[in-house]
Parts: C-alpha cells; sequence; structure tokens
C-alpha cells in the first residue's frame, strides 16, 4: 500500500541502506559480471518504488510490459534473498569503521 500511495519516497525511510544496497548488488552482480562492467552502486538513495520493483524480480516477478505490480509472494522471496546480504553489508562496514588494528579498510 505505501508504495503505491509514496511511490517517489525515498527507500531509506522505510529501509535501510543496507538493504537497499544489497537488493541492487543481488540484481545487478551477474549482468555486470557477464559485460564486465564495474559494479557502481547508485550514490543517490533510489524510490521506494524502484527498490521494491528491484526486490520483487529477486522473488521471481519478471516486470514485463503485462505483468502488472509486484506482489506479496514475489517481494517476501526477494526479501529472503537479501536479508543475508544486507547482515553482511552492515558487519563489513562496521569493520571498516572500527578496524581492530592500526592498519585502514580497504
Amino acid at each position: 500500500m505505501l508504495r503505491r500511495e509514496s511511490s517517489e519516497l525515498p527507500a531509506d525511510c522505510i529501509i535501510t541502506t543496507a538493504e537497499w544496497k544489497s537488493a541492487w548488488v543481488t540484481l545487478n552482480y551477474k549482468k555486470n559480471k557477464k559485460k564486465k562492467i564495474p559494479n557502481q552502486i547508485p550514490e543517490k538513495v533510489p524510490t521506494l518504488d524502484t527498490v521494491i520493483k528491484w526486490i520483487a524480480q529477486l522473488g521471481g516477478w519478471l516486470g514485463r510490459k503485462g505483468d502488472g505490480e509486484p506482489g506479496v509472494m514475489s517481494i517476501a522471496k526477494g526479501w529472503q534473498r537479501i536479508e543475508s546480504g544486507a547482515m553482511m553489508w552492515e558487519t563489513m562496514n562496521d569493520q571498516c569503521k572500527k578496524p581492530t588494528t592500526d592498519e585502514s579498510c580497504g
């Protein structure tokens, strides 16, 4: 419901930055790997509508012209796929913000 009413709302108002970045990386990694294009995560926070469609695509929604809007099942399946990636993203960022040795991350 919220996606339909507030489609231009920034995604980070509803989900974490790690979650939308995880969705983008999971969706685009194989595409970019085949084309040998470096992964460039968007700097600007995408809209809620865009991120929900990314998540639904990961859950099996094809997004063709006549497919209509993503349903609950495809969003739920996609959400399951991004959760572990989001946890890893947060863990990696925490490690880089607080290095355990004198060396910096990256």
